[in-house]
């Protein structure tokens, strides 16, 4: 049986690197804020760390945003299965024809 194309989606793989993209970028921001706290010796050494903290910010942001839309999808890629699986088929009551034979090595 063939998978369809959301089945094959990773979700929770997608999911669990962006929130450890988050992670870091926190992080990383919250060392710069430090740094730039302490004030960094010279006019160099801030223009970085102010570059540095407006990139994490970004890569937060952007990551966070993509949880959001991943679990969304997700979530609605869940529902909208659920509803289209297939009813279960009629059983027949009667046996056919088919059902009722048996090989010979069956019954030994």
């Amino acid at each position: 049986m063939s998978k369809t194309f959301l089945q094959r989606i990773p979700f929770a793989k997608i999911l669990i690197v962006l929130t450890v993209v988050v992670l870091l970028s926190v992080g990383l921001c919250g060392v710069s804020a430090v740094l730039y706290m302490q004030g960094a010796k010279g006019s160099l050494a801030i223009q970085i760390v102010q570059r540095a903290i407006g990139y994490e910010l970004v890569c937060g942001v952007l990551s966070a945003v993509g949880i959001v839309v991943t679990a969304a999808t997700w979530i609605v890629a869940v529902v909208v299965g659920n509803s289209r699986e297939k009813v279960s088929q009629s059983q027949d009551q009667i046996p056919g024809p088919d059902d009722t034979k048996h090989d010979k090595k069956d019954i030994q």
